[in-house]
């Protein structure tokens, strides 16, 4: 019996690739369970050997997986010599055939199919091919990942799958994600008894951190190198509100990069009995600490979200909003050292915090049910800032955080509210 580490019950290098880009700690165990074969239901033959081999690996949180490739109503495993897998990819060439995958965890199965068209393969490509390749371990004697170019004419259906490890069933288990439920203690709620704005954002970051530090682009292993994460945007849609002495469950996950510098991850919340509570999206930089100076992202980072990832859909402003238009509400802000995380600079919920305060005084009781902030420029310990805020309409509040020696805008957002 393991530790509740996941397990995953094959030998497969590729299935082990698909695998790491959602979750970067398991163990690898192969097994030898016997296999069935039924030529006439090739969905019957991945569920019940999926199932053989996650049962053979005997542990919790096991992942397992059977692949076949079937065409004209014949199954082609893997080829035990080099003739029968050239006799297997004569017998493909020019035609469509199916690939299913049985992915079975913790007893339950789900069975993907994809579908491939080869080339006109000649004899001579059929043997560059096989020269090229290790034929003898997969399931119809090729790899579409690995020279795939040039024997394979298109496919539909999932890539992966044709791997050997579609994404879709791992997502529905929750492989890829992190959840982690915080109780709303009496500190973290409002003058509405409810959980706050900056607490939510707390939670928020250390989850966020937590789950990096997983998929080994953690803050710390990024100090070590002299560079940091640092958020650049956060964008929340909360739909009700969670009291104190309730529990909030969050789930989060990488969604994405957009272009070399931004790194996205998606938030969902949730109250105790399942219902939504939030949705959001944050996009992430990282910073050379020394020079204070943006860098690209990790080369692998985008690894971490593969084709078919989710991402939330939120409404979107563009991070460019207005100029304030009038003043209704003005706060003075003086940033003190205890402002300051480990990164040495303001910790982002700060200015959070700081926005709020200018809220008008008939706000203050009202929830929030929309945040965009954009974080533009760095406090420094003994900055005085300050912070405005303007009523755009009922239920609409535009902020912006300045700094009073030199005017610069270092936070920009907007709110909405609700009674």
């Amino acid at each position: 019996m393991n530790d509740g580490r996941l397990i995953l019950a094959s030998g497969s290098p590729r299935r082990a690739k698909i695998l790491a880009s959602l979750e970067r700690e398991f163990d690898i165990v192969r097994t030898d369970a016997p296999e069935v074969c039924y030529p006439d239901d090739p969905e019957r033959t991945v569920r019940e050997n999926a199932l053989a081999k996650g049962a053979a690996a005997k542990g919790v949180r096991v992942l397992s997986a059977d692949t076949i490739v079937w065409f004209d109503g014949r199954i082609y495993g893997k080829p035990r010599d080099l003739d029968e897998a050239k006799r297997f990819l004569r017998e493909l060439s020019g035609n469509v055939h199916s690939v299913y995958t049985g992915v079975a965890f913790d007893g339950e199965v789900k069975v993907v199919r994809s579908d491939v068209k080869f080339r006109e393969l000649s004899e001579e490509m059929i043997g560059e091919y096989v020269a090229k390749v290790r034929p003898l371990d997969r399931a119809g004697a090729y790899d579409i990942d690995e020279s795939g170019d040039l024997i394979v004419e298109s496919w539909t259906g999932s890539y992966e799958n044709i791997m050997g490890l579609p994404l879709e069933p791992l997502r529905a288990w929750g492989l890829g994600y992190i959840e982690r439920v915080f109780p709303v203690r009496s500190y973290e709620a409002g003058v509405n008894n409810r959980m706050s704005l900056p607490s939510l954002c707390n939670y928020l970051q250390e989850i966020a951190g937590i789950h990096a530090d997983k998929l080994g682009v953690g803050i710390h292993l990024l100090q070590s190198e002299g560079v940091t994460w640092m958020l650049s945007r956060l964008r929340l849609e909360i739909g009700c509100d969670v009291p104190w002495g309730d529990e909030l469950k969050i789930r989060t996950w990488p969604s994405g990069t957009r272009g070399r510098l931004t790194a996205t991850r998606d938030f969902i919340g949730e109250d105790r009995r399942g219902g939504e509570v939030f949705r959001g999206v944050s996009e992430w930089m990282t910073v050379n600490l020394a020079e204070r100076r943006l860098v690209r992202l990790p080369d692998d980072f985008a690894s971490l979200a593969p084709e078919g990832t989710p991402k939330l859909d939120l409404s979107e402003s563009g991070g460019k909003f207005a100029a304030l238009g009038a003043t209704h509400g003005r706060s003075r802000i003086l940033v003190r050292r205890s402002d300051h995380d480990f990164n040495d600079h303001v910790n982002n919920v700060h200015y959070v915090e700081w926005a709020l305060e200018s809220v008008p005084e008939e706000y203050r009781r009202r929830s929030v049910s929309r945040l965009d902030i954009v974080f533009r420029q760095e406090a420094k310990v003994g900055d005085e800032l300050e912070s405005c805020c303007e009523i755009v309409a009922e239920g609409l509040l535009r902020h912006t955080i300045s700094r009073v020696s030199d005017g610069a805008l270092l936070a920009s957002a907007e709110t909405g509210w609700r009674s």
